[in-house]
């Protein structure tokens, strides 16, 4: 709970509803950020050459929930939740173009369902426009995989 007050001190004076947005916020990007972390090490058991294919986005995701944190901190919610959005959205588009060079038989079939929680994120955390943007996206390089 220390951990909960000390980033969201700035949202106690504000509306309950923006507080509990960036309560669960806050609370994804932990999880997400220690997530990361066990995954990448975790690699190691499976062997080096898994380890090295995990580390070309894991950073990205890792110090983009921490840069979250720090802007969420600062009480901008909207950047935050925005930013959280696009690195989850970025590494999920990285990983559908990556696909069909490195395994094409899974191509359209192992990334394609990390796009659905990526726009439930997207309806709890963000407005309507920033959800257009990001489907758009998806439904641009979805459509230009299938080509």
């Amino acid at each position: 709970m220390k951990i909960l007050n000390y980033f969201l001190y700035v949202y106690d004076k504000k509306d309950y509803l923006l507080y509990t947005r960036a309560r669960l916020l806050l609370i994804f990007q932990l999880i997400l950020f220690f997530a990361v972390v066990i995954v990448q090490f975790s690699m190691l058991f499976v062997g080096w050459e898994d380890f090295i294919k995990t580390l070309f986005i894991t950073p990205l995701i890792f110090f983009g929930m921490l840069l979250g944190m720090v802007v969420l901190k600062k009480g901008r919610y909207g950047a935050a939740s925005k930013l959280v959005i696009s690195i989850c959205s970025i590494a999920i588009i990285g990983g559908l173009i990556r696909e069909p060079f490195m395994n094409p038989e899974y191509a359209l079939s192992s990334y394609i369902f990390f796009v659905y929680p990526c726009l439930a994120l997207c309806v709890i955390f963000s407005s309507v426009k920033f959800l257009a943007v990001i489907s758009a996206a998806f439904v641009a390089t979805d459509v230009a995989l299938f080509m």
